[in-house]
């Protein structure tokens, strides 16, 4: 129809704002402009209207489609995209039964491992733009996707106030969410959102099939009963304590972490030395170390105190590594169980906040005082240097996320926004210095690899950093065991990976357990810190 004229571009911009227009009104606007302005064109808009608008209009034009809940799902492109990846799996149609087996059963598990993954994100991790009240009841509950989704609306500003008429809640139609009259209302009355306010599409965060239950044939009594009678039959003193803090969950939520505490690990005696542990920087104090919130609220002078502790690092004599076993670890109880047994020992860092930035410095044999700094600079030049990629990787997390990594001089501790976090940080570290990067966090246990630099030409030379993080404040070193395998690798990077970096999964499965995945204890450096 258009022939050698240059004005078929235009006319699709046109056709596509046709097509998003959201009110009938609208629609008649954009296409009457369009009519008016492409109606030279011999048979176009009888083609529009007696081939789409005629009889299709309804099925994707914004103004009918955003009448029905979607979930934003339009269009056939997952479909498609499936379909699409199973035929460039299997090369040709020559296949035997046998290989097309092989083929598809190994996409839907990668499928299904991906699936995983996003849950157990959207349980255990919460980024930075959403530390906040309003998100307090959403937060490992709800999917991420949907917090994104209720984040776009408020950083679009819509100026509706509390009128849903000119609102007109097309998220709340189409995706089941609160639109912008409702976070409105919640914003201006300082109340979080309800968790009932989400639709259950976005708080099913599990796989397995939910058998429904009449709730008329619910007795809290009896549920208590069936409680007390366990309870008491329990002769093991941890499953009691286990139900009581399940218990503690459901009556005080707000006053209770959810997690049972580690059991106090037993000592002979009292360490040598221990006289004079009214010396800051003697290592043979018994002293705890102070918990990450407990920087966060101290005062600077406090602040500016142990940091002039951090500095004190004891010499040790050859031989004496005094790593922690995995059968004797403190933070045990953080490292996903499939992978415990891989653990050979922990290792504790200062919890000033940059705790998560001083295990990445030690695994890079910068165990110095001012490790933690650099590791955050080159993180923050990262991130800076190559801004469009970070920019579409990390989506609304990217300014957080920059603020966080940004190191001013002379910086003493880091508040609650400025720490270290996974998944989101991930990719950026592993990139940055060229790592194999493994969290093994209980329920978050994920590999990240480098996104642009080309691997080292031995297996061997791979330098592996593994950590865990304890209840979402302090995080720690891992020693993995010789042959340990590795978790399943982070999705994202398929999609962002360059040619030349494809390698650094040579050599490695990543699945749930991978017996196949192994790291040589030759590129695991292990730090003894003493105490700091």
């Amino acid at each position: 129809m258009f022939g050698e004229n240059d004005g078929f571009a235009r006319f699709m911009d046109r056709w596509t704002s046709v097509m998003y227009a959201n009110s009938d009104a609208l629609f008649e606007v954009r296409m009457n402009d369009l009519r008016c302005e492409f109606g030279n064109v011999k048979g176009l808009t009888e083609y529009l209207d007696n081939t789409w608008l005629k009889n299709y209009k309804e099925k994707f034009v914004s103004a009918w489609t955003n009448r029905i809940m979607h979930f934003g799902e339009t269009t056939t492109q997952r479909v498609e995209s499936a379909h699409s990846i199973l035929k460039l799996h299997l090369g040709n149609s020559q296949a035997n039964f046998e290989t097309l087996w092989n083929v598809v059963d190994g996409l839907l598990r990668i499928q299904h491992n991906n699936i995983k993954a996003s849950f157990e994100l959207s349980f255990n991790v919460v980024q930075h733009e959403y530390i906040d009240e309003l998100y307090r009841r959403l937060c490992g509950y709800v999917s991420q996707r949907a917090l994104r989704l209720i984040r776009d609306v408020l950083t679009r500003g819509e100026d509706v106030g509390h009128d849903s008429t000119r609102c007109g809640c097309e998220i709340r139609t189409t995706h089941g969410l609160p639109c912008a009259h409702e976070l409105n209302h919640h914003i201006f009355a300082r109340s979080p959102i309800p968790l009932e306010d989400i639709h259950v599409y976005w708080r099913k965060l599990s796989m397995i099939p939910e058998n429904p239950v009449d709730p008329s044939g619910y007795n809290v009594h009896d549920e208590i009963e069936r409680v007390l009678e366990k309870f008491h039959a329990c002769t093991d003193e941890e499953d009691r304590l286990r139900i009581i803090q399940r218990l503690r969950e459901i009556s005080r939520p707000s006053s209770t972490p959810g997690v049972v505490p580690p059991a106090k690990i037993k000592t002979k005696g009292r360490t040598p030395g221990s006289s004079k542990r009214k010396h800051d920087g003697d290592d043979s104090s018994t002293r705890r170390l102070p918990s990450g919130f407990e920087y966060v609220l101290s005062t600077q002078e406090a602040s500016s105190s142990r940091q002039k502790k951090s500095k004190v690092v004891p010499k040790m004599r050859r031989g004496s590594r005094r790593t922690q076993s995995a059968t004797n670890m403190a933070y045990g109880h953080c490292v996903e169980p499939d992978w415990f047994p891989h653990v050979e020992g922990i290792i504790d860092v200062v919890a000033d906040g940059n705790c998560g930035y001083r295990c990445v410095a030690y695994g890079l044999r910068l165990a110095d005082v001012d490790g933690w700094r650099i590791v955050r600079r080159r993180m923050y030049d990262e991130i800076i240097g190559h801004e469009n990629l970070w920019r579409e990787l990390l989506g609304s997390s990217y300014e957080s996320v920059k603020i966080a990594v940004h190191c001013q001089e002379n910086q003493v501790g880091a508040s609650f926004k400025e720490w270290l976090t996974l998944p989101d940080m991930g990719l950026l570290v592993s990139t940055a210095f060229n790592v194999i990067l493994v969290n093994l966090s209980h329920g978050s246990a994920t590999t990240f690899l480098p996104l642009r630099s080309a691997p080292p030409s031995s297996l061997h030379n791979r330098l592996v950093i593994a950590m865990v993080n304890d209840r979402n404040i302090h995080w720690v070193r891992v020693k993995l065991r010789v042959n340990a395998p590795l978790p399943f690798l982070y999705p994202s990077w398929d999609r962002y990976v360059e040619d030349c970096a494809k390698g650094w999964r040579d050599g490695f499965v990543f699945r749930d357990i991978a017996p196949i995945a192994t790291i040589d204890d030759a590129t695991i450096s292990v730090v003894d810190l003493g105490t700091p």
